[in-house]
Order: structure tokens, then sequence, then C-alpha cells
């Protein structure tokens, strides 16, 4: 709570000159959206600029814009002196957590924190969550558990190294399985079955992607049943071909054969990896 106490609001009128100042000494934001910038510029320059809908331009403790950078570039390309409410003495550990204007996703995130495969990293370890919580998809897990874009952060800087092992061998895999499957699913499922096996996990990901040395028949019928989705018009959904994913692991850790690889979500529960 203290980092909120000495926050104040007041109403600026902020000018063309005023704007390029605050940018020049803010903190990197997210990489711009041009079309929004130009759809600003458009309306402040136009004289349809609505200034008082209560968006906020978030200033640091130290002067550092730390929300509202597209509004601010749109003042200086637009010549335009605009009102805006400003919220300023906010402490810079909020930026990760601010979401009005054009909500930041977890990438733009990483991206501020200058990691690693800042566009992978995020989804990669999503997938992985909802995997690990017996959920086929996003869309399976309960909104209460869904991980925020500041919980996937603390989740990779515990093991940030990890991560981004798992994400060079997801891209490497997605590579070699002529992108069938995307790096998410890929680094999701190494990272789960690495839990339970290191050596079996890159070993089974490695013969489903590159196709060399298959040593049983389950992964031969996996990837054919990919590569023919991948092809049709009628696509699997992501609980499906996750499920499936899972249930060859298990044949294949069990050396036990399957005949028919397929996944009804209505009538079958989620299968866990073993």
């Amino acid at each position: 709570i203290s980092k909120y106490i000495s926050m104040e609001i007041s109403k600026l009128l902020i000018t063309p000159a005023m704007a390029k100042a605050m940018l020049e000494n803010g903190i990197r934001n997210r990489r711009l959206n041009k079309e929004a910038i130009a759809r600003y510029v458009s309306d402040m320059a136009g004289g349809r600029w609505k200034q008082d809908t209560g968006e906020l331009i978030k200033i640091s403790k130290d002067g550092k814009p730390i929300d509202g950078y597209h509004r601010l570039t749109a003042v200086v390309l637009s010549g335009s002196s605009i009102w805006f409410h400003v919220a300023s003495g906010l402490d810079e550990s909020v930026f990760d957590v601010l979401d009005t204007g054009k909500s930041r996703s977890a990438n733009d995130i990483f991206n501020i924190n200058d990691i690693p495969n800042s566009n992978i990293v995020p989804s990669i370890i999503s997938t992985y969550h909802y995997l690990s919580n017996g959920a086929g998809s996003s869309s399976g897990i309960a909104a209460s558990k869904r991980l925020t874009n500041a919980q996937i952060l603390i989740i990779y800087n515990e093991d940030a190294e990890r991560w981004q092992d798992i994400t060079r061998h997801a891209l490497k895999f997605y590579l070699s399985f002529a992108k069938i499957l995307f790096p998410s699913t890929i680094g999701g499922m190494y990272r789960l079955f690495s839990e339970i096996n290191a050596n079996s996990a890159i070993e089974f990901m490695d013969q489903l992607c590159t196709g060399r040395n298959i040593d049983t028949d389950v992964l031969f019928l996996l990837r054919d049943t990919l590569m023919r989705d991948s092809v049709s018009q009628r696509k699997m959904s992501i609980v499906t071909k996750n499920a499936i994913i899972i249930k060859a692991w298990n044949s294949w850790r069990r050396k036990k054969p399957l005949k028919v690889l397929k996944f009804d979500a209505i009538k079958e529960q989620f299968p866990k990896p073993i």
C-alpha cells in the first residue's frame, strides 16, 4: 500500500515540448503501435480528441512516464497541446501490472524487462501451467487460476536459465517438425515431461519432431495424426491435440502399443502424464 500513498492526480495541459521532454526521460516501454499513434494524431490534430475520459498519464517518483507513451508520442507528432489527468509519484514497480489503454501482454512485459525470447517464453510458461493443472487449454482453467502477467514473470525469474533452455529446445523442435506444433505446445510439453524424466523427455520430443530413431509405433502414429491435421480443413481442438500427445507419451513410456490415438473430451478426463 505504501507504494501508492504519495500518488497525486492533477489535470495538466501537456504541450508538444513537455511531451517530448517526458518521453526522453522515460523508461523503456513496450513496442509502440503505429496504427494507434496515427489514430491518436489524427484525432488530436483534428480536434476530435476527448480529453476527460479518466485515462491517466502515469509518472514515476523520478518523473518518468510509465504509462501513456502512445498518447504522449501523438501529442509530439500532432503538434497539439492536450489536457490530461496525470498521476504522479508512482513506484516504477507497478509498471508490470498496468493494463490501461492498449493492454500490455505478457510478451510486452518480458520485452520491457529485456528478457530473451520475450515473444515465446510467456506462452510456454502459460502452456506448462495449464497442462500441469490438468487442463487441455487456458480456457479449461477457471479465471481465478489463470496466470497474470506478473505471475508469469515471477515464475520465469524463479528459474530463468531453465526456461531459456526449454525455449531453445522448443524452437529447434518447432523447425524440425516443419512448424506443425507451436513452440508453446512443444515447450510446455517438454517442461512437463522433463519433470517426470529429463532424459525421456528430450528423447521423446526429438523422435516426435525430427522423425529420427523412432523406437515405437505410437510415435509414428502421433506424427502421422499431427501431420494430417495440419493440412485438414477441420482442425482438431488444442485440447484434443494436447491430450493425444500426452496419451502417446504415456504409451511410449509404458511401452504399451496404441492402435488408435484419439480423445473424447465429453467422455474422458484430460490425461495425466506418467
